[in-house]
């Protein structure tokens, strides 16, 4: 595997709420350096890692669609419909089609990738864990009742 992150494959990703339900898009986790980024339809074509701030940069780059980046970290380049992220520092290239590209600037746009401020890493563990339960089959009902849960009752004798 192509990778400049040795912590990319124990990483939590996160795709767009934008995405579809093929699952083929730009997939961001959060590290303790920075974020890292892979293609979720070819998670073995390697990771791209950047600082915070680097990120932030990357995030600007791309929902303002700069043709010179200013990340230091990854170039974004526009190829017919697709859009190509290439890291600078390895041979890591990741190529999104118009959907999966444009379901991460949709997120980017809405503050779903913002890692780099303490809000917005909450916000994105409260999506993870709402999406683990869902998955789970867990319903909001059963969610509250969980100890903990705002608002929840008594389970065995544990008060939330």
């Amino acid at each position: 595997m192509n990778t400049d992150s040795p912590a990319a494959p124990t990483a939590t990703w996160r795709k767009s709420s934008y995405s579809t339900a093929t699952g083929n898009c730009v997939e961001v986790a959060p590290a303790a350096d920075g974020v890292v980024v892979r293609h979720s339809k070819h998670p073995t074509a390697g990771t791209i890692t950047f600082s915070h701030d680097a990120w932030a940069a990357f995030i600007r780059d791309a929902t303002e669609d700069r043709s010179t980046s200013t990340n230091g970290v990854a170039t974004i380049t526009k190829i017919g419909a697709d859009t190509l992220v290439k890291s600078l520092a390895t041979d890591v290239a990741l190529r999104f089609d118009d959907g999966e590209w444009s379901a991460f600037l949709s997120g980017a746009a809405d503050g779903e990738f913002g890692f780099t401020d303490g809000l917005a890493s909450v916000r994105w563990r409260a999506c993870c864990i709402s999406d683990l339960f869902a998955s789970a089959g867990v319903t909001p009902e059963l969610r509250q009742a969980l100890p903990g849960a705002r608002g929840g009752r008594s389970v065995r004798g544990v008060n939330s």
